[in-house]
């Protein structure tokens, strides 16, 4: 697509917006008419449309573009199907590269029809995509707003999302994009009326970002070929651009939304810091005003984490700083207003950014003794441990994963809570339930937070200080048989150890169960194990009866793991011997060979 320059028309002036455009003047037709006139008059201009006479065909757009604007869509595809092929037919078949005010037209008509529920089902996607296709190539401002506007209709509906994710669409998206980056680095003030100019302003070339972006992001949820489209289009260049420089919360919303998902493609992620080296974007909004721009932003920085090698002490520092910040901000909400919740979840987004930002201290802190002495010597490790504890307790205490009535018995844990709403028990034994998706939101912050704790605790000058941070009523939570005893569970849900069916919490769906997978119970046992054995090798504040204690615990679970490799499938169990390999226990990776070789 060209630039920005050479595709304005010869003036530089419009509305503000498309609702603005005084068509209605510049044609002189007297609407609306009533439903009468405008059925009768709906063949007549179908047909003009086919004509050999280009001026025929511009009238007849015309007055089917003031009509569709007038809400006369849904008459136009009910009254005559033909309709839209016959649009296709001047857009595909025809020539009207030239004539601006034809192609400003037959894209309004789009972009009317496709804002009735009807066209979903009237128009077939397969004939649409030429259409789109076509439309989205022509350098006319006012039309690109009509067609890229019509297409995000398309996309809102699922079934149809599939069926546009093609390359020549998602390309000439990222190069709309380009030229919307390129139109606003040149862009000059309005000296005169054009009607189909339709960024004469930063505040219309903003909403029509939003409209671009989201439609990228429609396309790239979940789409590997999308991103892989935005890292080879260098579409990560614009999109930061219009981060740091549009205040509009519609735009930063649609675009940190995009940057996220883009965050998650080892390509993408490999562009954003290329092109934002110091994270600017997350500095930006980690402390908006919005919780969604907040929040996207410590996603994306989760995302990122792991390949922030190249940032300077300094500027991990700067923005780990920003994360402890945040962290106490969240443990303060969680100790003033304890009695009001029943589970850190209960505290809703901020659950989710300690989530992100377990995460991303633990990718920080992998291997980089600078960033571990920083949040040792910042109050990390107790901001850590006292949200990591009220997670624990709950999870041991609580009969998030019963043991007593998954095998049949009665629930023996005692009530933290009494008394508990009616509303939030879900099992015979009184306790409270835990959604699965919030389950496994909940499995994934403590093994960030242990596996982070893990870090901080060895390989450093200040790691004996970070044993010392972990009081004793800590580690009795972590480290005692109660601490150890869901993760065993776990392990049986995952592998489907038991198959008796009781009432109680968790009774995940296959599709739901598939979501938990093995992999991330052991890495969460190593992380247990690592940090376990970073305390049992320091052997600072023990006292005795706490040593055995943690070595029986630490025992237990190793055993647990034996069990547990005697009973996965091949296929599981290459997954389980990486990790192994990590937890550096000989005897559980030979066992595991030894299983290999006899199935072999």
């Amino acid at each position: 697509m060209e630039s920005a320059e050479d595709t304005r028309p010869s003036s530089t002036a419009s509305g503000n917006s498309l609702d603005d455009l005084r068509l209605n003047d510049c044609f002189g037709f007297d609407y609306p008419f009533n439903y009468d006139d405008a059925l009768s008059m709906v063949h007549i201009y179908c047909s003009g449309l086919l004509s050999s006479n280009i001026n025929v065909v511009k009238t007849s757009a015309m007055q089917l573009f003031l009509l569709c604007r007038s809400g006369y869509s849904e008459v136009l595809l009910s009254s005559a199907p033909e309709f839209f092929g016959s649009l296709k037919t001047v857009v595909i078949a025809s020539d009207i590269s030239k004539h601006s005010d034809l192609i400003h037209c037959l894209s309004g008509i789009f972009y009317y029809l496709t804002e009735n529920d009807t066209a979903v089902y009237l128009i077939s996607p397969d004939s649409c995509i030429a259409f789109v296709t076509r439309l989205l190539s022509f350098p006319l401002e006012s039309s690109l707003y009509y067609t890229v506007a019509g297409l995000h209709n398309l996309l809102d509906h699922k079934l149809l999302r599939e069926k546009f994710r093609t390359p020549l669409i998602i390309i000439l998206l990222i190069q709309i994009l380009w030229t919307c980056f390129l139109y606003d680095k040149s862009f000059q003030p309005p000296v005169a009326h054009n009607p189909y100019l339709a960024f004469a302003s930063s505040t219309s070339l903003s909403k029509f970002l939003a409209i671009v972006c989201d439609s990228l992001y429609l396309l790239a949820h979940r789409n590997e070929m999308s991103k892989r489209l935005m890292h080879a289009k260098q579409g990560v260049i614009p999109l930061l651009y219009f981060v740091h420089t549009y205040p509009f919360q519609k735009t930063q919303s649609v675009c940190f939304r995009l940057l996220r998902i883009l965050s998650t493609h080892p390509q993408t992620k490999k562009d954003i810091i290329k092109n934002d080296p110091s994270l600017a974007f997350f500095k930006h909004s980690a402390s908006s005003s919005f919780q969604s721009h907040s929040l996207d932003a410590f996603w994306t920085l989760r995302n990122l984490s792991d390949q922030c090698a190249s940032l300077s002490n300094h500027q991990m520092n700067e923005i780990s700083k920003i994360l402890l910040l945040k962290l106490q901000s969240t443990d303060e909400s969680l100790t003033c207003m304890k009695s009001c919740f029943y589970f850190l979840y209960d505290l809703g987004d901020q659950f989710t950014i300690s989530r992100c930002i377990a995460g991303t201290l633990a990718n920080f802190t992998c291997r980089n003794p600078f960033t571990k002495l920083f949040l040792v010597q910042n109050g990390a490790v107790p901001l850590l441990m006292s949200l990591l504890t009220f997670t624990m307790e709950e999870l041991s205490c609580h009969s998030t994963l019963c043991r007593g009535t998954v095998y049949g018995g009665l629930c023996t844990a005692p009530s933290k809570y009494d008394p508990i709403p009616p509303s939030l028990l879900s099992c015979q034994c009184g306790r409270r339930s835990l959604p699965f998706p919030i389950f496994q939101a909940t499995v994934d912050f403590v093994e960030a937070t242990l596996r982070c704790l893990s870090h901080v605790t060895s390989s450093h000058q200040l790691a004996n200080e970070a044993l010392h941070q972990l009081s004793t009523d800590w580690m009795d939570c972590l480290f005692s048989d109660r601490g150890v005893c869901w993760i065993n569970d776990l392990f049986s849900i995952t592998l489907r150890l038991d198959d008796c069916e009781v009432d109680h919490v968790i009774h995940p769906m296959a599709e739901q169960l598939d979501g938990l997978q093995v992999l991330h119970v052991f890495q969460l046992a190593k992380a247990w194990l690592s940090l376990a054995r970073n305390q049992l090798a320091g052997r600072v504040g023990f006292m005795p009866e706490q040593e055995v204690s943690l070595r029986s615990a630490v025992r237990n679970m190793e055993l647990c793991l034996l069990s547990v490799i005697d009973s996965v499938s091949l296929l599981e169990g290459f997954v389980v011997l990486t990790v192994s390999l990590f937890i550096r226990e000989d005897y559980v990776v030979c066992l595991f060979a030894q299983k290999i070789y006899l199935n072999s």
